[in-house]
């Protein structure tokens, strides 16, 4: 599911349009050919420039594409039309365009914040906090984008544990201008809500000497088909829950509404969040007392409350990226076992690898993926999906036309947000990365509500499947994926 984390700072959004490879090509040789021009032409329209980034922060990708690239077009010494342009490759997953054209629009005007909020985000995604701090302030000091880095800043921050100064930031967001606002950050007075009911005292401490654990798969009735693989989480001392391992969630734990009300927690701010289904759940943030995953022991947990029906009523949790990235951790299925390390230390991935790729962090975890043939583009991570999900844009330019006659059908899907209706394909070739991982069951639908709320342009989904192939390492402290082939067993 991909919503607001812990922060419950949603990025809102307008319509998903998938950008073509020859459109972004041919873009990009444009701007460069004005690279070396020098400053001091005209400047482009105010207007125009805050159309291009209202249209970023909007996710509505394609059109800001086309304004900002109409912009550097016609002011290639606009540093700002440069960083509009950045973000959208940010937003996009094209990080190696992102960082060549935010770095020119920051060489040629050290002052241009929308060049420094997309370096910052571009460092977050990496998993780098210290020069994603140093960026996120140099954003900040730019009125025009100063609303998204302190936002930025905010969740950055409260990831970290730091609660006084994610405060701080997010005081300073929303007494910020809202046209300094680029990312669609609606909820910010939420945020602060539920930042006050936190309190200064540091969050997510950590026992010392934690030197690793590993915790087995609650192995309850049909959880193989399910797709999410369950853990055992002790709370506030008051017992233990089962809690699904959850990647694209980008927060640190969600409870459902039933453990919430067991526990009796106390809740502050009410988010917006998008996942699988016809509806859009609603979160709640609240704070638990310690959590206890094995030998792992955290203490003053931020986490969200959601009355979703993939909980089915029951008392239960999500155990998010947020949390996870501070790791790295190791899902052997095979093994029925949840891993998770210091970050850095080696691991004991000893068969062959299948495939190897980088993983982008802001919010969900993010992997360049590609299916039946078509380009490899932005994919989220979800180690919770049953099967893989495509995005209906990329279904229908890629993928449909070679399909034979009969291959898809109709099949109703369910997530946080209900059912609804896709088209199934049960037989379709995969690549992560530069590796064909074989074949995968793939559900199509309309990824949009998704992309509002995690503020990127994903094609689709992947994880389930892979668990029961592979032993899935993730290295956040890299931050890569990496996909271990199962040795077999004598006799096998």
């Amino acid at each position: 599911m991909a919503g607001n984390g812990a922060t419950g700072i949603i990025r809102s959004g307008g319509r998903l349009l998938l950008l073509l490879v020859p459109i972004a090509a041919a873009l990009l040789a444009l701007q460069i050919s004005f690279l070396g021009l020098p400053p001091g032409r005209s400047l482009p329209a105010r207007e125009d420039l805050a159309r291009a980034f209202r249209l970023v922060g909007a996710g509505d990708y394609a059109a800001a594409l086309g304004e900002s690239s109409r912009i550097v077009a016609a002011h290639p010494d606009s540093a700002e039309g440069l960083a509009a342009l950045g973000l959208v490759f940010v937003r996009t997953g094209d990080y190696e365009l992102a960082a060549k054209t935010l770095g020119r629009a920051a060489e040629m005007d050290p002052a241009c914040g929308a060049a420094w909020l997309g370096l910052g985000e571009m460092a977050v995604g990496r998993n780098r906090e210290g020069e994603a701090r140093d960026l996120l302030r140099k954003a900040a000091r730019d009125e025009r984008v100063a609303r998204s880095a302190w936002a930025e800043l905010a969740r950055l921050s409260l990831h970290v544990g730091d609660a006084r100064a994610a405060l701080a930031a997010a005081e300073r967001a929303a007494a910020s201008p809202a046209a300094g606002d680029v990312t669609g950050e609606e909820s910010i007075g939420a945020t602060v809500a539920y930042l006050r009911m936190l309190g200064p005292e540091p969050l997510l401490g950590m026992r010392p000497g934690f030197d690793g654990t590993i915790v087995r798969f609650l192995e309850r009735e049909g959880w193989r088909d399910r797709g999410a693989r369950e853990v055992p989480v002790e709370i506030n001392g008051a017992g233990s829950w089962p809690v699904d391992i959850d990647s694209a969630y980008r927060g640190n734990l969600i409870l459902s509404e039933r453990l919430a009300s067991d526990l009796g927690i106390r809740r502050a701010g009410e988010f917006g969040a998008a996942g699988v289904g016809a509806t859009a759940p609603v979160l709640e943030g609240s704070l638990l007392d310690e959590i206890r995953i094995g030998s792992l022991v955290l203490r003053r947990v931020p986490v969200m409350v959601m009355d979703s029906p993939s909980f089915r009523g029951e008392a239960k949790g999500l155990l998010g990226t947020g949390l996870l990235k501070r790791f790295d951790c190791v899902l052997d299925e095979r093994a029925g076992t949840f891993e998770i390390r210091p970050p850095g230390r080696p691991d004991d991935a000893g068969g062959r690898i299948a495939a190897r790729a980088p993983l982008f962090v802001e919010g969900g975890p993010i992997v360049n993926a590609g299916l039946a043939g078509g380009p490899r583009r932005p994919f989220l991570l979800d180690t919770a999906a049953s099967v893989t999900l495509l995005d209906r844009g990329y279904y229908e330019r890629h993928v449909k036309p070679a399909l034979p006659a009969g291959a898809a059908r109709e099949a109703v899907v369910a997530g946080a947000g209900g059912r609804e209706t896709a088209i199934l394909i049960p037989d379709l070739q995969a690549v992560i990365g530069n590796s064909g991982i074989g074949r995968l069951r793939v559900v199509v639908l309309d990824m949009s509500r998704i992309n509002r709320a995690g503020g990127r342009l994903a094609s689709g989904i992947v994880g389930g499947e892979l668990l029961r192939r592979y032993r899935v390492h993730l290295r956040f402290s890299v931050p890569e994926i990496l996909l271990e082939e199962y040795r077999e067993e004598p006799g096998v």
